[in-house]
């Protein structure tokens, strides 16, 4: 018996200290895998904080290369902290290449990132479609040979002789421009375009009025050929049917509405629909998230 108390003795603590080196390895692993992902986020943190520092900045070149050497966050929500220990401007094509430590409970992770020129220069992104949630942003929007639902706004051919009437909408400038461009900043309107294939709208016209005809664009069905039509080898021709340049002499304050309207012209169309639409900067219009650093390929974490 005393044999066989010592032997199961032996393999009780021998398991109970097995069990305990697991749970001691669970939760320092674990403690360093919340260490690791923490470092990481403080390391993302860095970038954005270098992004929002540098928006519009009156000199990009110094402003980017001054940024080597700071730690602009210590402690951050009792987390760590985020070092920019490389900043160099890229003279080629205008952005900002940096290197960012995140250090958390002195585990470090270390990311590269670069801003685009589009930032620096102020040119933010997060487009807005015009036509979501339309109908709480256009006056006679669910009316009047208009109907605005799933992001899409539909102009109706007025019953009646082919080309007969027009159809037109209004909205405050501040429920649908949320870029604050300035004088000086070119500013478009973009939309992708439908229309009703049981008849080619020749002759149709959709029109773009703002405020007292600070712009005035008319958009002519089916080629979409305008005065107002950006260059065509325009970028945002990639992303839109449309791409009108309304001006850059005049600021986001100085619109107070906006004017959307189709005149018909002598055919059977019977409807014409926007969708995807904007009125900004080429960054703003690009879409939603283009103001961020973006991944130039180096985004590959070095512990």
């Amino acid at each position: 018996m005393a044999i066989v108390l010592v032997v199961f003795l032996v393999v009780f603590t021998a398991m109970a200290a097995a069990i305990v080196s697991m749970s001691t390895s669970g939760a320092r692993g674990g403690a360093d895998h919340a260490n690791a992902a923490g470092a990481l986020f403080m390391a993302e943190s860095g970038i954005e904080w270098a992004a929002r520092r540098l928006f519009d900045t009156p000199d990009p070149q110094a402003d980017c290369n001054a940024l080597a050497g700071t730690t602009p966050a210590t402690d951050v929500n009792g987390g760590g902290s985020f070092d920019i220990t490389e900043s160099n401007y890229d003279t080629m094509d205008g952005s900002c290449g940096l290197t960012s430590i995140g250090t958390v409970n002195q585990t470090r992770r270390v990311l590269k990132g670069n801003i685009p020129e589009s930032v620096l220069n102020g040119d933010e992104g997060g487009g807005d479609d015009l036509f979501e949630n339309s109908d709480e942003k256009f006056n006679n929007c669910n009316q009047q040979n208009l109907e605005c639902q799933d992001g899409a706004m539909t102009f109706e051919r007025p019953s009646g002789a082919a080309g007969q009437g027009n159809t037109n909408t209004q909205a405050k400038a501040g429920d649908l421009i949320t870029d604050d461009f300035e004088a000086g900043d070119t500013v478009y309107f973009t939309a992708n375009f439908e229309w009703d294939t049981t008849d080619v709208p020749t002759g149709n016209r959709f029109n773009i009025e703002l405020t007292n005809n600070i712009a005035n664009c008319d958009v002519f069905l089916p080629d979409l050929s305008s005065p107002c039509a950006a260059p065509a080898d325009d970028p945002l021709y990639d992303l839109y049917d449309v791409v009108l340049i309304l001006g850059d002499n005049f600021s986001a304050g100085s619109i107070n509405h906006v004017d959307l309207m189709v005149d018909w012209g002598n055919n059977q169309s019977d409807w014409v629909t926007l969708s995807e639409g904007c009125i900004g900067r080429a960054g703003h219009c690009v879409g939603e998230g283009s103001d961020d650093p973006i991944d130039d390929g180096t985004w590959n974490e070095d512990p």
